[in-house]
């Protein structure tokens, strides 16, 4: 990819948009076997798939450009999980008291929304 055309595309973006062109021409053509063979499944993509990529996104990071901008990056990290766990638990806390969801009323409920949307952050 890289001594042709493309070469700020990623392999592991190639990757991607050719895994989804071929499935979307799998299902067009209604290929059953073959669908059937291309079915998602998620242990095999967190385990043998996923790696790869996220090493070789990591392997063809520039590393200067990486340390010249982490205060910015760790910045938005920080401000952005922030503001992402208060949204979230905000959002769950109304909607336990609007009675959206079946969470019980309880003295705890602030904490627990509270910690419900640090995980999820």
């Amino acid at each position: 990819i890289n001594t042709h055309r493309l070469k700020h595309l990623p392999e592991s973006g190639a990757a991607m948009a050719l895994g989804f062109v071929l499935g979307q021409a799998v299902r067009v053509l209604k290929l059953t076997e073959e669908e059937a063979l291309l079915n998602f499944r998620g242990g095999f993509f967190f385990y043998v798939l996923l790696p790869p990529i996220i090493f070789e996104a990591g392997l063809s990071l520039k590393t200067q450009l990486f340390v010249d901008n982490l205060g910015s990056i760790m910045a938005f990290a920080v401000v952005g999980t922030l503001v992402s766990t208060w949204v979230v638990s905000a959002s769950m806390y109304w909607a336990a008291e609007s009675g959206w969801i079946g969470l019980e009323i309880t003295p705890l409920l602030q904490m627990y929304c509270h910690l419900f949307g640090a995980l999820i952050s």
